[in-house]
């Protein structure tokens, strides 16, 4: 859809369908793909999704902005995504911007909100002395297997949130909004 709507606009697209390199397909591949949107002369897209830019990607010398139309749960791919334009090697002047787009009512503020909630999770491990050999792994700030449960829960929850603010009369069983966000 995005290609489609951004036909008039230079752009070049990764993710997992996208052969990885030369060895796998040598006219278009992954590698191609970024190297000429780091090289390109003329103002142009990376359309990727963050599991395609969680790793082995520097893009910090070629772009400064990012755009997130749709997210996941996972919070490791969404930071490492984030890294592949800040990282060290940046000019002291030089900004980089993120614009992550939510849509209300949706999954959008859900999976953000969960994001949220690991992310500051993650710093806090990261943050804290703990000294070796005393490393609880049972503790409740590590991510661990209730993760996606823990997820499912919060998007039930919001999901019952918002359906109990929508008034339904007695014959309508469904509505269907239409909102420019």
């Amino acid at each position: 859809m995005l290609r489609e709507r951004l036909k008039d606009l230079k752009y070049f697209t990764i993710h997992g369908a996208i052969p990885r390199d030369d060895n796998e397909n040598e006219i278009f591949n992954r590698e191609k793909e970024i190297r000429e949107f780091k090289t390109s002369k003329e103002a142009c897209l990376l359309i990727a999704n963050p599991a395609a830019c969680a790793e082995s990607i520097s893009l910090h010398k070629a772009c400064h902005d990012a755009i997130y139309l749709d997210r996941t749960f996972n919070c490791g791919q969404f930071i490492q995504s984030l890294d592949r334009i800040h990282r060290i090697g940046l000019e002291q002047n030089e900004i980089v911007n993120y614009h992550i787009l939510l849509a209300k009512n949706t999954i959008d503020e859900t999976i953000d909100d969960r994001l949220d909630t690991k992310h500051e999770t993650m710093i806090r491990v990261l943050e804290d002395e703990i000294p070796i050999g005393e490393l609880d792994i049972e503790g409740p700030e590590l991510e661990n297997e209730d993760e996606e449960a823990a997820d499912f829960d919060a998007t039930v929850k919001d999901t019952q949130k918002f359906l109990k603010t929508k008034k339904i009369d007695g014959n309508k069983k469904w509505s269907y909004q239409k909102q420019v966000c």
